[in-house]
């Protein structure tokens, strides 16, 4: 009789702590010692932490997505805007001299913006394809990062996030196909959701360190 392939809970968290490791390196390289990176540090955890319980238990836990909303709000009471300036400043106020109001507005409006686009183009694709598109979850957290990466930033990672969804994907339907091959004949077993927070949680981190 063959073994039962032994599972690897700790394979993803292993690989997100040295992925979280390297990041928080290059922002630190990248940005120095100062607030804006330890904002950019900060919220690198809470997308961390996302993406293991999006792939743990298929769920974007709504007080990590409400801890980053706390972080970014307290970014405009306690962080001189010289040393933080998310996304790109007066988007949808060039006229308006820069401050502290207009970078909240900024960055609200673009939130606003991309994360409306994707929730209508995912429930368009869900009627015409009669499945299952993006999730809330997935929609509140590109909203909740689109406050820190302004409307470019979050142009950028919606394409970097649908190109490494894909391969995130690709690897999933493989581990699904192996644990339906060791379930067969097993009541009692589902298969669960593509879990998309990690490709938009590693897409928020390559935008931030290169963008």
């Amino acid at each position: 009789m063959k073994p039962e392939k032994q599972e690897r809970p700790w394979v993803p968290s292993l690989a997100a702590i040295v992925i979280l490791a390297g990041f928080v390196a290059l922002i630190l390289f990248t940005q120095g010692l100062n607030t804006q990176a330890f904002c950019y540090v900060f919220l690198a955890f809470i997308l961390c932490a996302i993406a293991l319980a999006d792939i743990e238990r298929s769920i974007v836990p709504n007080r990590l997505v409400l801890a980053g909303l706390a972080f970014w709000l307290l970014s405009f009471r306690f962080i001189p805007l010289s040393q933080f300036e998310p996304g790109i400043v007066s988007l949808f106020f060039p006229s308006v001299q820069q401050g502290s109001l207009v970078v909240f507005f900024d960055s609200l409006l673009s939130a606003l913006f991309v994360s409306g686009f994707i929730l209508l183009v995912s429930v368009v694709a869900e009627q015409l394809s009669k499945k299952p598109m993006l999730g809330g979850g997935d929609i509140k957290l590109f909203f909740m990062v689109g406050l820190y990466l302004g409307f470019w930033g979050s142009v950028l990672n919606l394409f970097l996030s649908c190109l490494l969804g894909i391969l995130v994907a690709f690897l999933w339907r493989r581990k699904g196909k192996q644990q339906q091959e060791l379930a067969e004949g097993q009541p009692g077993v589902q298969s669960h959701t593509f879990p998309f927070a990690p490709a938009i949680a590693l897409a928020t981190m390559l935008t931030i360190v290169f963008f």
